[in-house]
């Protein structure tokens, strides 16, 4: 994810008029931990199991970064 955050990071800018501030809206699966481990920006995992009512989604979760 650290290399995936460096290809766009400086394509999106900072601020925002949206309920998020500006940033990535990534939808991972597995254990997060070793890739999010080289982010340097605020980050936050949202539990989407719980919004969405469809097993694909039993193992995601939604990993937002804010610019």
């Amino acid at each position: 994810m650290a290399e995936f955050k460096s290809w766009i990071w400086k394509s999106i800018l900072p601020g925002g008029k949206n309920a998020l501030p500006n940033g990535i809206l990534y939808l991972k699966g597995g254990d997060l931990r070793a890739e999010l481990k080289g982010i340097k920006a605020p980050y936050e995992i949202i539990d989407i199991e719980k919004m969405l009512d469809d097993p694909f989604f039993e193992t995601k979760k939604l990993v937002y970064i804010q610019r």
